[in-house]
């Protein structure tokens, strides 16, 4: 989504609470017109919607610009992040470990300082589980 967060950087911005922060989108649940959408499924991995889903537009309304989505397990049913379609996500603080949860690929883009926030959802501790490394940001 490089170029596409190219062009949005350059055009006028809403002036949300956090304009121009370089946001990550969890691959999972929320739709952003134009990019796919793969919910780490090999099987959607073609899907493209055609419309923002609500909280992509409230991120985009707040000011946010989606650099990019992150790895998530196949329609965030397993408890760490490792689809066959993408491969697995690393814990950047030790990777022989996962950073868990279906939200691990967000929790490790914010970790690393790869950007200072990213999308994530929870359904079975997929912010709780990646909610452990990320303490490690403030030790």
């Amino acid at each position: 989504m490089f170029d596409l967060a190219r062009r949005t950087a350059q055009a006028t911005i809403p002036d949300g609470p956090f304009k121009g922060v370089p946001f990550l989108l969890k691959d999972l649940q929320a739709a952003f017109e134009g990019v796919p959408m793969t919910s780490g499924s090999r099987y959607l991995k073609d899907f493209v919607p055609n419309h923002d889903s609500e909280i992509v537009s409230r991120y985009k309304r707040a000011g946010l610009i989606v650099v990019g989505k992150t790895n998530t397990p196949e329609l965030g049913i397993q408890p760490t992040t490792e689809p066959q379609l993408h491969g697995a996500t690393k814990n950047p603080w030790d990777p022989s470990r996962t950073p868990g949860g279906s939200s691990g690929g967000s929790a490790a883009a914010v970790a690393s300082r790869m950007v200072p926030a990213a999308h994530a959802n929870d359904g079975g501790g997929s912010i709780r589980i990646p909610s452990v490394l990320l303490r490690h940001l403030l030790d």
